[in-house]
């Protein structure tokens, strides 16, 4: 996959702007899921004894 910025490069206005915005939510989504992911693996930690 191209990097964001020759994305944007070739893309008209509106698209451009909604691959960024796209870009921003996929970065959002991809921070929350390594956060439940790592709180997952407290929880198992917790609940098998290992703390």
């Amino acid at each position: 996959m191209l990097p964001l910025v020759a994305r944007i490069w070739w893309a008209p206005g509106d698209q451009a702007r909604r691959l960024k915005e796209l870009d921003s939510e996929n970065a959002k989504l991809k921070r929350l899921v390594s956060e439940l992911s790592l709180e997952k693996l407290i929880l198992k930690d917790i609940a098998s004894g290992n703390f």
